[in-house]
């Protein structure tokens, strides 16, 4: 009798922080990935840089705003 396991295992993450930066965790310093993994893993580096874009965007529009509206000003 055999006891067969498949374990999945995180090797790298791709987060956007409160700084608007993309943060890339990985397992070792030194990676190497198969063509999908590195597909996949570059998918997640361009949807967290669009996402960082975004937030920032929007977190400048929003002190335009708030700074025209002080200054007496429309907003942009």
């Amino acid at each position: 009798m055999a006891i067969e396991v498949t374990e999945t295992f995180e090797v790298a993450r791709v987060e956007v922080g409160d700084d608007y930066r993309v943060h890339l965790w990985q397992a070792r310093k030194a990676s190497s990935y198969t063509v999908t993994q590195a597909m996949t893993l570059a998918r997640e580096l361009v949807a967290a840089a669009d996402e960082a874009d975004r937030l920032l965007a929007d977190h400048l529009r929003d002190m335009a705003a708030r700074t025209a509206s002080e200054a007496g000003g429309a907003p942009l």
